[in-house]
């Protein structure tokens, strides 16, 4: 179907860009039929570099699927964008953040991007600091987490991950 569109739309010379499941950017004919459509940049969800914390996350691709992602989008004329969520798991250590941190560097794309978790209601990160009282004011609510925390998780404090997302941008 990315196919059909990306034929579909060539002609119409589009700037644009798209989020995608780096799972399904492993694919040169697509990415090459992507970047003749005009996609300037695809935003890839990856979160952690961690395979634990990934399954923790029920993300369902692990960091080889990134990583080949990232690869393949270079190599084929497309710009790839990850992601870092810090803390997105309960199980989030300073280890699995400087290893986070090493290998989406390493990758060598433009820019990372880096956020706090921020559990929503109706989530599972959302009932489990509810239950066990991460909420630094009790409760959800609506913040910038490139900037701010609202939760103390298990292995890092509210002070610890704040410092965090100032540690990935500094």
């Amino acid at each position: 179907r990315t196919l059909q569109i990306c034929k579909g739309i060539e002609d119409l010379d589009l700037d644009w860009i798209c989020l995608a499941r780096a799972n399904m950017l492993h694919d040169p004919e697509v990415i090459q039929a992507m970047a003749k459509a005009g996609c300037k940049l695809v935003y890839m969800g990856s979160e952690s570099f961690d395979d634990g914390l990934l399954d923790d996350m029920v993300k369902e691709i692990r960091v080889k699927d990134i990583i080949k992602a990232v690869e393949t989008c270079k190599a084929n004329g497309l710009e790839p964008e990850v992601s870092v969520l810090i803390g997105g798991s309960a199980h989030e250590s300073w280890k699995t953040l400087l290893n986070s941190w090493w290998t989406a560097r390493r990758l060598g794309t433009e820019f990372v991007h880096y956020s706090v978790v921020l559990p929503s209601p109706s989530t599972a990160m959302y009932d489990d600091a509810i239950n066990n009282g991460w909420f630094i004011d009790g409760d959800f609510r609506p913040i910038d987490n490139a900037r701010e925390v609202i939760v103390n998780l298990p292995n890092l404090s509210a002070k610890e991950l704040q410092l965090a997302i100032k540690l990935a941008y500094g």
